[in-house]
């Protein structure tokens, strides 16, 4: 991927490139790959890869996931009705 990869990277790449050309997995893999230096918990990302050197794939995405705040779907309605409580106050 990058020639100025960081350690993270090079764990991430050496344990779990066959999935970096997978169909269904590539873009996960490139996220993976990227997302923890730029969102700002990669240190604890190679702590976990450090600690955890069995992990699977489906492991190290759920630990990953697990810094970012879940995404809740509602009804466009609801949204509607928020936002004209919103303009009421």
């Amino acid at each position: 991927m990058d020639k100025q990869e960081t350690e993270y990277q090079r764990l991430i790449a050496e344990r779990y490139g066959e999935y970096r050309n997978s169909y269904d997995d590539a873009a996960t893999f490139r996220s993976l790959y990227t997302d923890p230096g730029e969102d700002g918990h990669e240190e604890e990302m190679l702590e976990f890869l450090k600690s955890h050197p069995n992990a699977t794939f489906q492991e190290v995405l759920a630990y990953d996931n697990s810094f970012y705040v879940p995404i809740e779907i509602v009804p466009d309605d609801e949204i509607d009705s928020e936002n004209d409580e919103d303009e009421r106050l």
